[in-house]
């Protein structure tokens, strides 16, 4: 379940600064291949097991880039958690 997760937030990363670099060994290489290089591996390890984990990793890698191109749209799909944790806040401080 995690890495669904971390997948979704490293494709938003990777859709959201698509020249952000990493140093690997004695190169640097942008986080967009290494993210391409994720979504290929997950789709080449389809077939030779758990595939359900592997669209579980694509779906979580749509769902990043889903949630890029709303956000540069400017409708931001995350703001009802922070308004119902504000709720929760008000019902704290309202006794």
């Amino acid at each position: 379940m995690y890495k669904r997760q971390a997948i979704a937030v490293f494709i938003f990363l990777a859709a959201y600064t698509p020249n952000y670099t990493f140093r690997l060994a004695f190169f640097d290489v942008k986080i967009v291949y290494i993210a391409g290089f994720f979504i290929i591996m997950d789709l080449i390890q389809i077939p030779t097991g758990n595939s359900g984990g592997h669209l579980a990793h694509l779906g979580g890698a749509a769902w990043g880039y889903y949630y890029n191109s709303q956000l540069n749209k400017g409708f931001d799909k995350g703001d009802w958690i922070i308004y119902f944790l504000n709720y929760f806040k008000f019902l704290k401080n309202y006794d």
